[in-house]
């Protein structure tokens, strides 16, 4: 399967933000974060897509509805041990000893400019981005609805 995204991995002086499971899985590189982007997906909708993608190795393939009847025994202990690591992952970055800001991605879907400007607020340090060049970025960014 081919996984990851044009610069994942790197940790360096180069980038801003690094994608990360961290601590659920930590990757090849070490590094030591100053703040966080949290972002958050509602589990009835990210459980089962992990599972297709695990199921499948995919991240395009899914399993057909009668598939979660045939592996039923699978999907609950599924279900049962990923509610576990989705409450540690969540409870590690919400405990997490540095600033971080929550961000729900159905926020982003369905509330994009507003999830954006208060992304950017947090990145930048700033407590409002009315007339700056980022708030005009993040107008025009916004402006066209995603495909």
């Amino acid at each position: 399967m081919d996984e990851g995204l044009e610069g994942e991995g790197l940790v360096d002086n180069r980038v801003w933000v690094v994608k990360s499971h961290h601590p659920e899985r930590t990757g090849i590189t070490l590094y030591h974060p100053k703040r966080c982007v949290l972002v958050l997906r509602d589990p009835i909708d990210c459980i089962p897509s992990l599972f297709h993608l695990t199921m499948t190795d995919s991240h395009d393939l899914s399993l057909c509805d009668e598939d979660f009847v045939n592996f039923q025994k699978h999907w609950f202990e599924y279900v049962e041990n990923e509610i576990t690591v989705w409450r540690d992952f969540h409870e590690f970055w919400l405990n997490a000893d540095m600033p971080v800001h929550v961000i729900r991605y159905e926020d982003m879907v369905k509330r994009g400019r507003y999830a954006m400007q208060e992304l950017m607020k947090f990145m930048f340090k700033l407590e409002d981005i009315e007339g700056t060049v980022i708030g005009q970025y993040v107008n025009m960014a916004t402006e066209v609805a995603a495909p």
